[in-house]
């Protein structure tokens, strides 16, 4: 049997409180399959000083089609299941909803990834993340059972410092974290674009709801973004920059005055 399991359900990330356990987003429609966020996108990096926090959002499809012995056949999904998640820095754990990290066909499921915060002697580290899962079903026409699994191995998390601007290659697509960070005036963001193009820089708070959104026209190398504390609540956002096929996403904490 082919792998199937990549098709089965929908992700999407976004960033939550501390808590012991995640909320499933069912706002996700299940007629979108597919992983956000992908391999460009990636998870939230980590910031000296901040605790860690994000959550992979999960859609399980009710039947997808698998290739078995070269024939299309329907596939009903009983379950998909997280057997393991390793690669994730010291002191982070991951914990599932439901707790038991086995998410029903058709239903609505996450997993929360959270952690200490990483110090200064991580800065520059990156930890790849593996994730083990397996798909269990039957072939919708008979009833018989079967089980496909697979790694999902391109995702991972960096640790990125509180202060200063990250080294920008102007011959691609590239988004710094904003500075400061935490800020309760301005903070700038640097990306950098191959050429002129329109780009678009959206802001969403924690569950995920757009608070600002603008696009602009960025030239061929280094441009500059200001973030106004004024136009935020306090809290935490998450800022993501849009450029054709490339998309990258951080996160900014916005204090008090």
């Amino acid at each position: 049997m082919k792998t199937i399991l990549l098709s089965l359900f929908a992700f999407a990330a976004i960033s939550l409180t501390a808590t012991a356990q995640c909320v499933p987003d069912t706002s996700i429609t299940h007629n979108v399959p597919g992983i956000y966020p992908d391999e460009v996108t990636n998870l939230p990096h980590a910031i000296v000083g901040i605790p860690y926090n994000t959550t992979l959002q999960m859609k399980v499809l009710t039947d997808t089609v698998a290739v078995i012995l070269g024939q299309n056949v329907d596939v009903t999904i009983d379950d998909i299941t997280i057997t393991t998640v390793s690669g994730l820095p010291p002191g982070y754990t991951y914990s599932c909803t439901p707790s038991n990290c086995v998410f029903p066909g058709g239903s609505d499921a996450c997993v929360l990834i959270q952690g200490p915060a990483p110090t200064s002697q991580q800065i520059g580290m990156v930890y790849n993340i593996h994730v083990a899962a397996t798909a269990h079903g039957h072939l919708t026409s008979s009833g018989i059972l079967v089980e496909d699994s697979a790694n999902i191995d391109y995702y991972f998390i960096q640790v990125d410092d509180n202060v200063g601007i990250l080294t920008l290659n102007s011959s691609r697509f590239e988004v710094t974290q904003n500075v400061p960070n935490p800020f309760s005036g301005l903070s700038a963001v640097e990306f950098t674009s191959p050429h002129s193009s329109m780009t678009t820089v959206k802001v969403s708070n924690m569950l995920g709801k757009e608070v600002s959104t603008k696009t602009i026209l960025a030239k061929s190398g280094i441009n500059k973004i200001m973030f106004n504390a004024k136009d935020f609540e306090p809290g935490i956002y998450f800022y993501t920059i849009s450029s054709e096929k490339n998309s990258a996403t951080k996160r900014m904490i916005v204090g008090n005055e």
